[in-house]
């Protein structure tokens, strides 16, 4: 690898992003699946349920821009970081919220307090952006990820941080 380089992951080619092109994507390294996470007990168990409910997201996100059109959701309220609105989440302010496969199954998994109602899956990937012009780090990065998908170390750190991919 590039060493001292920035780096940052964003989900390839999502419409939010098409346009703003100072960087390029390595290649796609994961399905990007949006969850509707709840609180334990909750008794909404798929997208149709949160109608009329208050549903968390962060703000300028793809999981505000699907949140917004799913049908009859009461109350989009948008929060800067994920742990105020995982916080809101517990604390019964918010009915559900909209993250990223990631984001659902840790929290689900770190807390005990959150479990996934359903899947929305939306066909996005994700992938580490660097700057245009940088073809070495961008080759580097590729290098690397398919090493550590072929020998394993990407599905290991994953379920060590995510548990079992759904």
């Amino acid at each position: 690898m590039v060493q001292g380089q920035r780096v940052c992951g964003r989900q390839v080619e999502h419409e939010q992003l098409r346009g703003c092109r100072p960087c390029r994507e390595a290649d796609p390294f994961e399905r990007v699946r949006q969850f509707l996470l709840v609180k334990k007990g909750s008794p909404i168990t798929n997208e149709a349920e949160p109608k009329g409910k208050k549903v968390g997201v962060i703000k300028g996100t793809t999981n505000e821009t699907f949140a917004r059109k799913v049908p009859g959701v009461g109350q989009i309220i948008t929060y800067d970081g994920k742990p105020e609105m995982f916080d809101a989440l517990i604390d019964g302010k918010l009915d559900a919220v909209v993250v990223d496969t990631p984001f659902a199954l840790y929290n689900a998994k770190s807390t005990g307090k959150t479990r996934i109602a359903k899947e929305l899956t939306t066909g996005d990937q994700y992938g580490i952006a660097v700057r245009k012009g940088n073809t070495k780090l961008l080759e580097d990065i590729n290098e690397a990820m398919t090493t550590i998908r072929k020998d394993g170390t990407y599905d290991k750190l994953y379920q060590k941080y995510f548990g079992d991919k759904i």
